[in-house]
């Protein structure tokens, strides 16, 4: 078992037809930190009908700490 310490959740609804794509679609992403500050990330997405769903991060971060320079 995996105790959580702290995280944030997004959610996101996406009515049929927005974007061009048929469906409605409720999708949600959560960042968490463990105990051993290991960060996960999941997706999760909902339907109501056969359409496309592709989800990825891309965030940046950098590992040397504010203030040392571009995550790049």
């Amino acid at each position: 078992r995996v105790l959580f310490r702290s995280g944030i959740r997004f959610s996101l609804y996406s009515p049929d037809g927005e974007g061009g794509f048929p469906g409605n679609i409720r999708v949600i992403t959560d960042y968490r930190f463990n105990e051993d500050n290991e960060l996960s990330v999941r997706h999760y997405a909902e339907t109501d009908c056969a359409t496309y769903i592709n989800m990825t991060n891309h965030a940046y971060f950098n590992l040397n700490g504010a203030g040392s320079g571009s995550a790049m």
